[in-house]
């Protein structure tokens, strides 16, 4: 019974290998061609996208404006986490400079959900400071 099983997972494997888009014996056409890979932002692109989003934050917190302090945190919290993997200092305490920004935008985010004004500008508060020592360690490393 075990080896009928592990057979029929062969054929099936070796059929979707045999059948995979791209592994066609037709020659490519110059149509056919793939569009060349997109950019990747730079240190500088992501940095001022988000400063772009911290600043529309204070705005959104002035005016209470709940939906629009969540749509910003998560857009803060988003482009962090795919930024994280472009970042070359990939140290410990680069790590957890990202994970703490990451959990104030989030806290932030869950205050807004909640019509929180304290909590919301409490968060903010504690995503400044992070912010802060952040830049302060990079800038440090920098030096280095």
């Amino acid at each position: 019974m075990r080896s009928v099983r592990l057979l029929s997972l062969v054929a099936v494997a070796a059929i979707a290998l045999i059948s995979a888009p791209g592994r066609s014996d037709e020659p490519k056409r110059a149509s056919d061609k793939k569009a060349p890979p997109a950019k990747l932002p730079t240190e500088a692109e992501i940095m001022a996208a988000k400063l772009k989003h911290a600043q529309a934050l204070i705005d959104a917190i002035t005016r209470e404006d709940f939906k629009k302090v969540d749509e910003h945190a998560t857009a803060l919290v988003r482009i962090s986490t795919g930024a994280e993997f472009l970042n070359a200092r990939k140290t410990e305490e680069y790590e957890f400079q990202a994970r703490m920004f990451r959990r104030t935008v989030s806290k932030m985010s869950d205050k807004a959900k909640d019509r929180n004004i304290e909590g919301v500008m409490l968060a903010y508060n504690e995503m400044s400071n992070s912010c802060l020592k952040c830049h302060q360690y990079t800038r440090d490393k920098k030096r280095d």
